[in-house]
Formats: structure tokens, C-alpha cells, sequence
């Protein structure tokens, strides 16, 4: 009896420490790599009013003639550009879009740390004619479509810039669709995802080497970091891998190599490839220095 209730207690302690330990390790996680609440505010676009001269229609056609293509604003897909934008923002690793717009210089949720605003610079489409060489088809028509613009993302509290882009879509980003609408939906995906990928750079999913793998030859080929598919990892996410020295309370950070992962494992570990600097990884690893892998994508 006294035996059993022993093992009931080991068993007890046992489960306790584990809790313990994964609530220490999320809640590490969550330290690096927090979620922070965003508002949209004013993404404003106004019309380019086009004066027709004489000149200005001469210069068209001649435009037209050479390269076979015309282009023509499209004015009403703004709101649709706007919605691309939004998307593109609430997709984010690190990122949680809250309902409404923000108004610059109102009391702002407690909770929402940055807002995001700018200017939707082009709408438009460019269109050419295909003239097929069976001579029994009729010749068509072919859409490219191009949106730009510059976002900032701002402290909600003070106002400060925290990083500013312009993203433009344009000729070679999109293929020929066959209808307008097409086109630029086509341009405004691209857009959507330039603007995830951006912020995902700026903002990047941070983890630690929790365990090494295996070596050869004095370098390492595979480690294990702590992070996994509740932040949002994935296979073959890159990391880079840093140095870390605090100077002062500031982080000062040295490349030393690169990582790419091959398995999510779980909620919060995954096993990495490593592909770049195991010399440096090791010794590293070895001389117990913090080390930081930063993702790159």
C-alpha cells in the first residue's frame, strides 16, 4: 500500500513538473513572439482627374500604336483595394486585426498597440488586343491589372512611424486575364501578399535552439527549436541564426548561420535542417552563447 501510494505521488510530482514546464516554455514563447493588436485607419485615394489636350491625345494614341496597349483607370475598385490591403494586414503571424476604423487623435483601445494608414496611389488596367493566327478567330481582348500603395504602421499611443512601404503591382507581376475585373483582382492578391510578407519581415516569428542534432565532421546538421505550429512555424520557413550580446539593454546580434525547417513537431517545437554556418552553430552551441534563430519568411 505504502509502495502504491509512493508512485501515486511520484506520478503526481511527475505531471506537475511537466505542467510546469510547458507553461514556462509557452509562456517564454509568447514573450518572443507576442500578437499585437492592430486597427486600420484611413487608406484615402483619390481619383487622378486626366486633362485631355490635344497633346495628351496624340501622345496616347501614339503610345497605343507602338505598343499595342492602353491602360484606363478603374476608379471603383477602391474599396476593393482597400479590402486587399486589410487582408493582407490580418494575415500576419504576428498580427490580430481589430473590427472598425481608428481615428487619429481618439482614445484608442488599451490593447491595440499600432494602426495601420496611407494612400492607395494607382488603380488601373492595361489592355491589348490578341489577334490569333487561325484567321477563323476573332481577335480579343487581354487585361494586366496595377495597383500601388504606401502604408504606415504607427504607435496608436504617440504617433511614432514604426515602418513605412510602398507596394506596387505592375506589367510583369500579373499575367494576361481575359476580363478587367479578372486582371485586377489578380494585381490586388499580389498586393494583399506583398503586404503579409512585408510585415512578417518586420515583425519576425523568434525562437531558441533547444536541442542539437546530429553532427558531422565537427558541424552540426540539425537542431531543434522551440517553436512550432501555434505561432504559425511551417515547413521549410527559413530562420537565421544570431549572436546575441545585450549592450547597454539593447540586443546586438551577429549571423552565424541559417536554418530551414523539416518537421513541425508540435504546438511549440520543430526539427530544423541546418544549411548554412554548423561550424559556427556548434561552437556556438558549445561556448553556451545566446543564440536567437529569427525567421526570414
Amino acid at each position: 500500500m505504502k509502495t502504491t501510494t509512493n508512485f501515486l505521488r511520484c506520478s503526481w510530482a511527475c505531471a506537475l513538473l511537466f505542467l510546469c514546464v510547458s507553461v514556462a516554455a509557452q509562456t517564454e514563447s509568447n514573450t518572443m513572439n507576442p500578437v499585437y493588436k492592430v486597427s486600420m485607419s484611413t487608406l484615402g485615394y483619390t481619383p487622378k482627374a486626366k486633362k485631355e489636350t490635344v497633346g495628351s491625345v496624340l501622345t496616347d494614341l501614339t503610345k497605343t500604336a507602338i505598343t499595342g496597349q492602353s491602360s484606363q483607370p478603374q476608379d471603383q475598385y477602391a474599396d476593393a483595394v482597400r479590402a486587399a490591403i486589410t487582408t493582407g494586414v490580418g494575415r500576419v503571424r504576428r498580427f490580430s486585426v481589430v473590427e472598425g476604423q481608428f481615428v487619429p487623435g481618439e482614445v484608442a483601445d488599451a490593447e491595440v498597440a499600432y494602426y495601420v494608414d496611407g494612400t492607395i496611389g494607382t488603380i488601373a488596367t492595361t489592355q491589348k488586343t490578341i489577334t490569333p493566327e487561325d484567321k477563323k478567330k476573332q481577335p480579343y481582348d487581354v487585361f494586366k491589372g496595377e495597383v500601388s500603395a504606401t502604408l504606415h504602421l504607427k504607435d496608436v499611443h504617440t504617433d511614432a512611424v514604426i515602418a513605412t512601404e510602398t507596394f506596387s503591382v505592375s506589367g510583369s507581376d500579373c499575367s494576361w486575364i481575359e476580363t478587367a475585373e479578372g486582371a485586377l483582382n489578380d494585381a490586388m492578391n499580389a498586393l494583399s501578399w506583398r503586404i503579409t510578407n512585408y510585415f512578417n519581415n518586420c515583425f519576425p516569428l523568434r525562437a531558441h535552439i533547444v536541442e542539437q542534432g546530429e553532427v558531422k565532421k565537427e558541424k552540426l546538421k540539425g537542431v531543434f527549436i522551440d517553436i512550432g505550429a501555434a505561432a504559425g512555424a511551417f515547413k521549410e520557413q527559413h530562420y537565421d541564426v544570431y549572436v546575441v550580446r545585450l549592450i547597454a539593454g539593447k540586443e546586438a546580434k551577429h549571423k552565424i548561420g541559417r536554418l530551414r525547417i523539416t518537421e513541425v513537431m508540435g504546438d511549440d517545437i520543430s526539427q530544423c535542417k541546418v544549411t548554412k554556418g554548423g561550424e559556427e552553430i556548434k561552437a556556438a552551441l558549445d561556448d553556451n552563447l545566446m543564440l536567437i534563430a529569427s525567421s526570414t519568411d
